[in-house]
């Protein structure tokens, strides 16, 4: 099953929250400490249950509220309403209501809190909550059908319990269910043992009984009176105190002015009195702090008071004006200053560009430069220098020519001419030595002198003939050379013509920018070519902020002309109210003191405006309050009628009444909170009076509430029959009256409790002596004793044999059933944690190869299975991390046991675990996630790293949200770790 959607309505923290689209795999939800991650655990641990009202769970604003849309096993969706206590509300996709074990199995409310929802407090021996629920949680843990296994202890021990309510431990005859019918037959057996020894006494017995029975008429007759006079006392005790009230309410109430307040005075009209006497205090003592602040504020101005209010509408119009037209001033002000800094600026670079201009702008603007266009003059420009580099290029190359002409020359002079018939006749003269030679060593040696004349013919003929190929690339070389100093001369040639060429447009291009700055006004000689693009865009722009100075100039000037006219206006009507002893000369220096005239002129309406309103209540509040007085006492007003007059005036306008002040009002109003205490203070006084004849009301009627029928029969007993006509009070009054004080009545009381107490004793006795009395003669008188006690014998055992039959058969159930569930558990143990001791192995890195239960199954341990194969007896001798991945394994292997797979949420639960284990932990939760939703709630960042590491790793993908502040939101797994490290601020 899988959680789609999560409406978090009201919940502790969380109040309006959504989870949209959450996947089925694994969801990590992070957040700080108190962000509501606990919260979110209850929410999910009591979805699919319901709330009870014992559990100790964060109080809602309201009521609880928890919507959720799901996605069952087999595809079908459904839709869960948890509502305050009740029980969850669940409804198919098609709108039917179903019961809750349609989404959640037959998984109850304890195993999937023990199991599903993991915290810290889960992952230990006994967590916290289970109390007497350890062998159930323990069945839970283990599984392997223990969950109905549990029951069968409980079914021993019940039927131990119905064995031992019959016999006891041992089955002795003489203790529970066997002890009556045992204790029977023995009296049966003593009373046919005793019946033959009694024969004698009977008629001793019955004279004593008839004297025992008249002593106890009599005592039960003086015991009744005294019980009567008991009962009245006790009645006068409880209360003595309500007729000493109902005494004192009586002298109080019997005044003549109590009657005339009870009488006379309008009570209904109290609580008017009462909210006008605060609503007058108030509202005076405003009023007073009003006017001291007012005689503060005005000083000398208080005199035109009146004037200031007859112009509100005009000060109001002024003062709104007043804002805009202060605006407006400063606008001026800014302006002019900025235009002298403009006006300044342009001189400034007017100097810059010609000095001859001096300041005035008449003679820039006369420049007649508009029609220049920068792109033309700036591509003559270009143009110009262009043709200058050409032209210096040209007249270097016509140089560089005629020099490499010169050098052509030079080495033409310097290589040798080419003469053939040279090279022959040194062959010849050669060969013929080279001959002679060997001829004359031929003489002496035929062979050498013949060797030596061919050799040398040869020799001299390769060496000509090389020296003749040598001299043929000498001739090569001249042709060239002589070829190169023809083409020179043409190249020389054309470069000339080129170069006029282009001396004639330099000349033509000269004489244009000449042009442009004849029309700029520049001597030729003031400004290079190259500096006139720049010039002429510094002459634009001067015309331009010229012309952009005198448009500002003239607005300025209208502006004034008319904040000229405002400010009169105003300055007028603080002149008429004294606040200004004459018109404003000059604007700018005086406009801002008539700006704070208009201002203080504004503060005084309103607080005069204050005054005005308070007086405005005050008189309303002064004629409600006379009418009141009119009403009840008149007689009041007598002695003040000039306030009274005040107070009856309209209170709208304080000029109405001729010779009225502000002190004589303030007077009258004063007067009226005297008036309306005087009057309270007689009202709370007949209030009293009449609580007071309430309660002597309520006390009577309680006095005769009281007055029961015991009392009026007491009454009757002790006083002859005056019971029915007589008033209780009456009779209280009486009895009351013969005591002294209630600490006599109280002592009457105890003498007779000791009275009674005496007689009771008595009568005890003697009905104890009565009974004793009538067994004896009832023994005495019966004949057939021995039948009765044998009879006795027999229906004894008669019932003792059948529960002896019913004891023997619940303790053997019980040994058998026992003996089974012995059998079960040692069968089974071996079995229960192989999947957990696997799951086990895998998160310590085999450090521990496997889990075992303890010996006692039920126990709530385990035993941990080292790498050598040695059990370690109990978790106890484990690390903290290691106890909790123990337990853990083993509620993940039970998880997956289960069905359906319902959502598994983990509390911060891997806090204690090393990065190793914690690596290994999500990599087994990742395998969950692929058959559960598994939701974990941390505030770790390593955790998130760990997740999104091992998730990348099988190619998995987790779902991330932050909660803060009891606000969840979904995020990228990298902003959550961010936020957790707190490398970025929650917004």
């Amino acid at each position: 099953m899988q959680i789609k959607n999560l409406h978090i309505l009201d919940f502790g923290i969380l109040r309006n929250q959504t989870l949209s689209q959450i996947k089925p795999g694994m969801v990590v939800i992070g957040g700080f400490n108190r962000a509501g991650k606990t919260t979110f655990l209850q929410v999910l641990r009591h979805l699919f249950y319901g709330i009870k009202r014992s559990a100790k769970l964060p109080p809602p604003a309201q009521e609880y509220r928890v919507e959720a849309e799901l996605v069952l096993a087999d595809g079908r969706e459904a839709s869960v309403r948890l509502h305050g206590y009740a029980q969850p509300e669940v409804y198919l996709d098609g709108g039917e209501r179903v019961d809750g074990e349609v989404i959640r199995g037959r998984i109850d409310e304890f195993t999937y809190e023990r199991l599903f929802t993991i915290s810290l407090n889960e992952l230990c021996n006994l967590p916290e909550g289970v109390g007497g629920e350890v062998t159930k949680l323990q069945s839970v843990l283990l599984g392997a059908g223990l969950t109905d296994v549990v029951v069968i202890p409980q079914l021993c021990a019940e039927l131990k319990k119905v064995a031992e309510g019959i016999g006891g431990k041992h089955g002795s005859p003489g203790v529970r269910m066997f002890k009556e019918s045992y204790q029977a037959i023995l009296k049966g057996l003593k009373t046919r043992d005793e019946a033959l020894a009694q024969v004698t006494v009977y008629e001793e017995t019955r004279r004593r009984l008839a004297e025992v029975r008249s002593e106890i008429a009599a005592t039960k007759e003086e015991l009744s009176r005294a019980e009567a006079d008991l009962l009245i006392l006790e009645f006068a005790n409880q209360y003595y105190g309500d007729y000493q009230q109902l005494q004192r309410i009586n002298q109080l109430l019997g005044t003549d002015e109590a009657e005339r307040l009870l009488d006379g005075f309008p009570l209904h009209r109290l609580e008017k009195a009462r909210h006008l006497k605060e609503l007058n205090s108030t509202l005076l003592r405003e009023y007073k702090e009003t006017f001291l602040r007012v005689e503060g504020v005005l000083g000398s101005h208080l005199t035109h008071y009146q004037q200031i209010l007859h112009c509100r509408a005009e000060i109001k119009e002024a003062a709104r004006q007043s804002a805009g037209i202060r605006q407006q001033l400063e606008h001026l002000r800014t302006g002019l200053d900025r235009l002298r800094r403009d006006e300044i600026g342009i001189k400034l670079e007017m100097d810059e560009v010609n000095r001859e201009w001096q300041g005035d702008f008449k003679k820039v603007l006369a420049l007649n430069c508009d029609h220049l266009r920068m792109n033309e003059i700036s591509w003559k420009l270009a143009e110009l220098h262009s043709c200058k580099e050409r032209v210096a290029e040209g007249e270097r190359q016509v140089e560089e020519n005629y020099g490499e002409q010169g050098i052509i020359r030079e080495l033409l002079l310097t290589l040798p001419s080419l003469d053939p018939g040279k090279y022959f006749r040194r062959f010849c003269i050669l060969s013929l030595i080279f001959l002679c030679g060997g001829y004359l060593l031929t003489l002496a040696q035929n062979g050498f002198g013949l060797f030596l004349g061919v050799g040398g013919v040869l020799i001299s003929g390769f060496y000509l003939l090389f020296s003749f190929l040598q001299a043929r690339e000498v001739r090569d070389k001249r042709r060239q050379l002589e070829e190169d100093f023809k083409r020179k001369e043409e190249i020389s040639v054309q470069r000339l013509a080129k170069l006029e060429e282009e001396k004639k447009a330099l000349a033509k291009l000269s004489v244009e920018i000449l042009e442009y700055q004849k029309v700029l006004g520049i001597p030729t000689k003031e400004i290079l070519p190259e500096l006139l693009l720049d010039y002429l865009k510094r002459v634009q722009d001067l015309k331009r902020r010229i012309g952009l100075y005198q448009e500002e100039e003239e607005r300025l000037s209208g502006l004034r002309r008319n904040l000229l006219d405002e400010v009169n206006s105003l300055s007028a009507l603080a002149v008429i109210l004294g606040y200004l002893p004459e018109q404003p000369k000059d604007l700018l220096e005086d406009g801002a003191i008539v700006l704070e005239c208009i201002q203080e002129m504004a503060a005084h309406l309103e607080l005069l405006g204050q005054l005005e309103d308070y007086e405005k209540r005050l008189f309303n509040v002064g004629q409600d309050g006379l009418r009141i007085l009119q009403e009840y006492k008149e007689g009041w007003l007598e002695f003040a009628p000039e306030q009274v007059q005040v107070l009856n005036g309209s209170g709208q306008d304080r000029t109405g009444a001729e010779g009225e002040t502000m002190t004589e009002i303030r007077h009258s109003f004063e007067r009226m909170d005297e008036w309306l205490s005087a009057l309270i203070r007689e009202g709370e006084r007949a209030l009293d009076l009449k609580e007071e004849k309430e309660r002597a009301e309520h006390l009577k009627r309680g006095i005769n509430q009281a007055f029961n029928f015991r009392v009026k029969a007491a009454w009757q007993k002790i006083r002859g029959g005056r019971g029915e006509e007589v008033e209780a009070v009456e009779i209280l009054a009486t009895v009351c009256q013969e005591f002294i004080s209630l600490d006599e009545v109280r002592r009457r009381h105890g003498e007779l409790e000791k009275i009674i107490s005496g007689l009771q004793n008595h009568l005890t006795e003697l009905e104890k002596e009565q009974t004793t009395m009538e067994n004896r003669l009832e023994a005495l008188a019966t004949s057939d004793k021995l039948a009765e006690a044998q009879k006795m014998i027999d229906e004894a055992r008669g019932r003792l044999e059948p529960l002896a039959r019913k004891y023997a058969v619940y303790n053997i159930a019980a040994l058998i059933l026992q003996r089974l569930h012995e059998a079960f558990l040692e069968k089974t143990k071996g079995e229960l944690l192989k999947q957990a001791g696997e799951i086990f192995a895998k998160l310590t890195g085999e450090a521990y190869l496997g889990i075992a239960p303890a010996d006692d199954l039920l126990t709530p341990d385990f035993k941990a299975v080292t790498a050598g194969g040695r059990e370690l007896e109990g978790t106890a001798l484990l690390s903290r991390g290691t106890r909790e991945q123990l337990f853990l394994s083993v509620r993940l292997s039970r998880i997956r046991e289960i069905q359906p797979a319902l959502p598994v949420i983990l509390d911060d639960s891997l806090v204690n675990f090393d990065v190793k284990h914690t690596r290994q932990a999500i990599d087994i939760l990742t395998d969950l996630a692929l058959t559960h939703q598994v939701f974990i709630l941390t505030c770790h960042p390593e955790i998130i790293e760990y997740i999104v590491e091992v998730n990348r790793a099988r190619g998995h993908a987790a779902q991330y949200w932050r909660m803060a502040g009891g606000r969840i939101d979904p995020v990228e797994a990298g902003e959550l770790g961010s936020y957790l490290r707190g490398e970025t601020l929650d917004l």
